[in-house]
C-alpha cells in the first residue's frame, strides 16, 4: 500500500488517568511524549493525517502543527476516537487507515513501512503489530472496507477487539518498540 493512499491518524485523545493526566505532554528524552509518536507517522507523505484530541488539546498536538480532529465525546471511551479516525479517512477517500497511539514514543519508521508493504496484495484487509500476547494491535492498517465494522465498536474498546475478531495479517517488532507509557513508573530513570 503506497503511503500516498492513506490516511494517518495518531489517537491522542485518552485522559491518561493511571499517568495522573498531562500523560502525552510529560517530558522524554527531551521530546513530549506524543511528539515523539507524531515523528513516526507525521514525516511520510500520506494521503492526510491528523490527531485526534479531546476538547483540551494536549500541548504536543498543538506544537506539532498537524491537523487536529476535536472528539468531544473522548470521555466515553476509545471507541469514539477510532469513530473520529474513520470518519476523517473516509472524508479524505483513503484507500486504509493507519492508527497509531499517542503513548507508544518507541515506534520506529521501519515498523511503519513494514506494515505500509506487508498490506500490499493481502487476501486480508487488514495488517497490525504483533504484539507480546500474540494478538494485533497498534499501529494496524486497516483497508476502507472494514471502516463500518470499525464503526461498530462501542465504549472502551479499540481497533484491537475487531481485529483479533478477524483474520488479521501481523507482523513482529522488536518488544521494546510496543512498549507504552501508562504510569510515571513507566518513563525512564
Amino acid at each position: 500500500m503506497k503511503a500516498d493512499r492513506v490516511a494517518a491518524v495518531l489517537l491522542a485523545a485518552g485522559a491518561g488517568s493511571r499517568f495522573g493526566g498531562g500523560k502525552l505532554d510529560a517530558m522524554l528524552d527531551g521530546r513530549r511524549i506524543g511528539a515523539w509518536s507524531w515523528a513516526v507517522l507525521g514525516e511520510l507523505d500520506w494521503l492526510a493525517s491528523a490527531i485526534v484530541v479531546p476538547d483540551d488539546v494536549p500541548l504536543f498536538a498543538k506544537e506539532a502543527g498537524a491537523r487536529l480532529i476535536n472528539n468531544p465525546l473522548a470521555a466515553s471511551g476509545m471507541a469514539s476516537s477510532l469513530h473520529c479516525a474513520v470518519g476523517f479517512a473516509r472524508e479524505q477517500g483513503a484507500d486504509a487507515l493507519l492508527l497509531g497511539l499517542a503513548d507508544m514514543p518507541y515506534l520506529s519508521h521501519a515498523t511503519i513501512a513494514n506494515l505500509l508493504v506487508t498490506h500490499d496484495g493481502l487476501p486480508t484487509s487488514a495488517c497490525a503489530v504483533r504484539q507480546v500476547d500474540g494478538a494485533p494491535g497498534a499501529p494496524a492498517l486497516i483497508g476502507s472496507s472494514c471502516f463500518d465494522a470499525l464503526l461498530e465498536i462501542e465504549g472502551d474498546r479499540g481497533a484491537g477487539s475487531y481485529l483479533a475478531s478477524r483474520e488479521t495479517v501481523t507482523i513482529a517488532v522488536e518488544p521494546g518498540e510496543l512498549r507504552d507509557i501508562d504510569r510515571p513508573s513507566d518513563l525512564p530513570g
